[in-house]
């Protein structure tokens, strides 16, 4: 009962985030896209995997978004950080805490690319990314998450664990 109430939790929690992030999608891509009607590549490329950019993702697929979209981020699993300290205490699995992209991207029509990014060309519209791909776009959606701080508490990076993976 208890694991089915977590999980019940954490998809409740997902529902809630995904809610928000969707009110704000419009204006995550007019602040952090770059749109350029005369390029011929009619694709949307969004970098990084977190909430932001997977929920991006998804409600663009969910909207019946005309153009294609490919998510790239250098992780191949999402990390649902909200329930880390039930992983790394046994209560929740790493399929719970840590799905694939590939498994939660099925069916949607996103392309996952795992990979690292090089450098962006803003002015031509390009891409490139640490395996040598390379990538065209129309519209670019920065997601590429957050550092940790400690806040200037003395000792607190050398004796305190970030929950940001669960290793």
């Amino acid at each position: 009962m208890f694991r089915i109430e977590k999980i019940y939790l954490c998809k409740r929690f997902i529902d809630d985030l995904c809610k928000l992030t969707l009110q704000n999608t419009n204006k995550i891509l007019r602040t952090q896209s770059i749109v350029t009607m005369s390029q011929a590549a009619n694709s949307t490329i969004i970098l990084g995997g977190g909430f932001t950019g997977l929920f991006t993702a998804l409600h663009l697929s969910h909207q019946k978004y005309s153009e294609s979209i490919t998510l790239i981020d250098r992780n191949d699993r999402f990390s649902f950080n909200p329930m880390m300290y039930e992983y790394l205490s046994g209560e929740m699995s790493d399929e719970q805490v840590y799905p694939r992209y590939l498994d939660l991207l099925e069916g949607s029509g996103i392309r996952f690319v795992q990979d690292s990014v090089v450098s962006v060309n803003l002015p031509n519209h390009f891409l490139k990314l640490a395996s040598g791909l390379n990538y065209g776009y129309e519209n670019l959606v920065l997601a590429l998450g957050s550092v940790g701080s400690f806040f200037g508490i003395k000792g607190a990076k050398e004796h305190a664990f970030l929950f940001r993976t669960g290793e």
